[in-house]
């Protein structure tokens, strides 16, 4: 991508509220960020409507797309926009996929057979070396394992499949990433990003607000081929990602506790 495009693509992948769906409502009809960008209101308002007209063309760009694009080249990411040919198949084909995926590490075929495996923070020690267990020996069969980088057992499906030395894990974080959270994983995160990767469709620097974790929940099953479920909560986290997954026609496994 080149320098121009990717200015097109951050200025409206930073207006916010402004989301995947409206954006790609405004891609049918003007087919590139820039034929947006250059669009006038009134015809932005043929798309959306007055609100966003207004918000697209007054919005002040200038000073948040240079500090995305000094942040992307000191922490070396790389930058996946929805209509790139290598785009994950599986995350595109979801209501609303992220217009650009922010990545440290690599993404490559290979992660197109991915299972997801999330569950609670405040997991047992059967259910930490459960979720550890299945996903090294899933990843002995090629597949990818998709978390969110979570104490409990998120942290133990990546380091079960870390200790494959040819397993490949990725963790979809709810915060930009260049920002460790939580900050006692942060050997963990350089670990994955040495075979695999650390995704966000959240802009560089952002906080792990809570706000952002329901949205981010949906790329972590729009990833995968099935999410399996270890030990959650009615409320908690991990459920919103198997109705993410419901949602999107994918099967959903659970392991509310003990398998022995």
């Amino acid at each position: 991508m080149d320098n121009e495009e990717l200015v097109y693509w951050l200025r409206l992948s930073l207006i916010s509220g402004l989301g995947s769906i409206k954006i790609q409502q405004l891609l049918k009809y003007f087919t590139s960020p820039k034929g947006i960008i250059e669009a006038s209101s009134d015809e932005i308002e043929n798309v959306l409507n007055t609100k966003w007209a207004n918000k697209i063309k007054n919005f002040k760009w200038q000073e948040k797309v240079a500090k995305q694009l000094k942040l992307i080249e000191e922490y070396q990411v790389e930058i996946l926009k929805l209509t790139d040919s290598n785009y994950p198949p599986l995350l595109k084909q979801i209501y609303d996929p992220p217009p650009l995926l922010f990545i440290r590490g690599n993404l490559t075929e290979a992660d197109h057979k991915a299972i997801a495996i999330v569950g609670t923070r405040q997991s047992s020690k059967a259910g930490r070396l459960f979720a550890k267990k299945l996903a090294y020996e899933l990843s002995e069969y090629g597949i990818t394992i998709i978390s969110g980088l979570a104490r409990g057992i998120d942290s133990s499906a990546h380091r079960g499949t870390l200790d494959n030395p040819f397993g490949r894990t990725i963790a979809v974080l709810g915060c930009g990433v260049n920002i460790i959270y939580p900050a006692d994983n942060e050997s963990l995160m350089h670990d994955i990003m040495k075979n695999g990767a650390v995704i966000s469709e959240l802009p560089l620097g952002m906080k792990p607000l809570w706000k952002n974790f329901p949205a981010r929940n949906r790329i972590i099953s729009g990833l995968s081929l099935g999410t399996i479920i270890i030990e959650a909560g009615m409320k908690s986290g991990a459920m919103i990602t198997a109705r993410c997954a419901l949602e999107q026609n994918r099967d959903v496994f659970a392991v509310p506790g003990s398998v022995h």
